[in-house]
């Protein structure tokens, strides 16, 4: 018997380009936006192959009751993890003094 069977579980396969094409329009107000279907998409998948891994991780079935409000629980939880990292993480990459440490280059 495999492992899926006695445990269950969930396989995702996704494969992303490595080139993405984009247009660039000179804007009167001189910011930068981007758009791009692709992007959205990655953001997508990205959510959704986390929520499974929620679902798998925890072993939720979806279809008992109680389990959907476990997975919004979880899955909020989740998003405040990483939205607390990432702030961490641009905090430390501000603050620090890379033109000081592209001059110290050490062999």
């Amino acid at each position: 018997m495999s492992f899926f069977e006695k445990h269950g579980g969930v396989v995702i396969n996704a494969t992303i380009d490595k080139y993405c094409y984009a247009t660039l329009v000179k804007r009167a107000d001189s910011k930068i936006i981007i758009n791009s279907m692709k992007i959205y998409m990655i953001i997508v998948i990205f959510l959704l192959m986390n929520a499974f891994l929620i679902v798998s991780n925890n072993a939720l079935a979806l279809s008992e009751p109680g389990n959907i409000q476990k997975l919004g629980f979880l899955y909020f939880d989740w998003t405040k993890k990483v939205t607390k990292n990432t702030f961490e993480i641009t905090g430390n990459i501000i603050k620090y003094d890379w033109i000081s440490a592209g001059n110290n280059k050490t062999r």
